[in-house]
């Protein structure tokens, strides 16, 4: 069987072939093995500190993505740095803490707010269109106390919405001091899951669920219950998840006929510290 592979800079693979890339193969318990450990890059290069900066290549971008600013007097700064697809980063110099969410640099894959690198490759699509996605994201942070590492899946019924898209679906793999967006929370504001021990290849996560913008917005929250700073795993299983039969029909919005406008990973950042990746991996499969 003929195969057609197509190297994005971040590795986003097509093939017509179903089995070509196994999930199973990217299966984690938890962490890469001790001998792949994280090698950092200390010649970072590439700057950009604008609030909405961005770092652009053909088929992905880094966004600076500095959104909340703070109160009045603050003096913060958030730069984000690209080497290549895989070692990239942001330095954050904002502690004003108020609690709320500051920023989220991170890289972009696909279209979103209608923004996105020039040569997308396969993205935005419709979910019944694509058979597997698979990610491979290998972080740390350094002094960030309060925030999440996660990566945000975007989707609308319009492939190419130029807006706030209809739904969302966050993975945290890594967090401190924060709560996930949910319907309800506890007497000591802690956010009450939807449904807990939910299994997507082979790890646990407890998955949130809630409303912005008016309910204009779903949000959808796996938050990993072993926290770790490696993922590999297949996307598809949080979204086969979120359109089946274990989410209430009240609660139930995604369908095969919503496209998935991007992908991003990064960092919610509410105060300070130093991110940065060394390994980010994006394979989709027809």
């Amino acid at each position: 069987m003929k195969n057609f592979l197509f190297l994005l800079g971040i590795l986003l693979m097509f093939s017509c072939a179903e089995d070509e890339i196994a999930t199973d193969d990217l299966r984690v318990t938890d962490e890469l093995p001790t001998n792949d450990v994280f090698t950092g890059d200390q010649n970072r290069r590439n700057w950009q500190c604008g609030q909405f900066d961005r770092i652009r290549r053909n088929n992905f971008q880094i966004n600076n993505n500095f959104w909340n600013m703070g109160v009045p007097g603050a003096q913060p700064q958030q730069c984000v740095w690209m080497n290549d697809r895989n070692h990239w980063g942001v330095d954050v110099y904002h502690n004003y803490g108020n609690g709320d969410i500051k920023s989220y640099p991170s890289i972009v894959v696909g279209k979103h707010y209608g923004d996105g690198p020039s040569d997308s490759r396969g993205l935005p699509a419709r979910i019944s269109n694509i058979k597997g996605l698979t990610v491979k994201w290998r972080q740390r942070w350094e002094k960030l106390e309060a925030g999440n590492t996660s990566l945000d899946i975007w989707f609308d019924r319009n492939g190419n919405q130029p807006g706030r898209n209809e739904i969302e679906i966050m993975v945290w793999i890594n967090y401190k001091n924060q709560q996930p967006i949910a319907e309800r929370y506890d007497q000591q504001g802690r956010a009450i899951p939807l449904r807990r021990d939910v299994k997507i290849g082979g790890l646990s996560y407890d998955l949130y669920y809630g409303t912005i913008f008016n309910g204009q917005q779903k949000v959808y929250s796996f938050l990993k219950k072993t926290k770790s700073n490696y993922l590999g795993v297949d996307l598809k299983g949080f979204i086969n998840y979120v359109k089946g039969g274990n989410i209430p029909g009240d609660k139930r919005f995604l369908t095969n006929s919503h496209y998935l406008t991007s992908v991003q990973a990064g960092w919610e950042i509410i105060e300070g510290g130093k991110c940065q990746t060394d390994l980010f991996q994006l394979v989709r499969r027809y």
